[in-house]
């Protein structure tokens, strides 16, 4: 067992395990892209079914959750590092641009349209915004000139 001294423990923040770190994440990612989807369906009028809502809104979150782990977009560093937001700004460029591409094919339409730069740029956002709530959810109370990865102290 380890012991903290006095100071630790008066200044120690427990820190999530995996699983109830990764779940909100998790989550909080599908609903940014389902609220910049959504956005963007009532902003165009269209009806809201769910075969609508998964060939405009999946792309994205797919290229997302397959290019985000392997970057690093879930790791303590990315999550809890001195640039959480822009590091997982810098991972969702790449997923972005393969996103547009595959929402370019199931819409049989050119890549690089309008939309690329506001889809790219716009669930940016959302997802950005996301992230620094997170961010600042799993730090609160702690000083984060001390604390490294994922809370242990540096």
């Amino acid at each position: 067992m380890v012991r903290l001294s006095y100071h630790e423990r008066r200044n120690h923040t427990p820190t999530m395990n995996g699983v109830t770190r990764l779940a909100p994440l998790i989550a909080g990612d599908v609903a940014a892209f389902a609220a910049f989807g959504a956005l963007g369906l009532v902003s165009h009028d269209e009806a809201v079914t769910w075969e609508v809502a998964a060939r405009v809104m999946l792309p994205s979150p797919a290229a997302w959750f397959v290019v985000a782990p392997f970057a690093g977009a879930f790791s303590g560093r990315a999550l809890e590092g001195r640039y959480p937001v822009a590091n997982v700004l810098m991972v969702w460029a790449v997923a972005g641009v393969l996103g547009m591409g595959g929402r370019a094919v199931v819409f049989d339409r050119a890549l690089f349209t309008a939309f690329f730069a506001i889809g790219i740029t716009g669930a940016g956002l959302f997802l950005g915004g996301w992230r620094a709530i997170y961010n600042w959810w799993a730090t609160r109370g702690r000083d984060l000139t001390e604390v490294g990865t994922l809370g242990r102290r540096t």
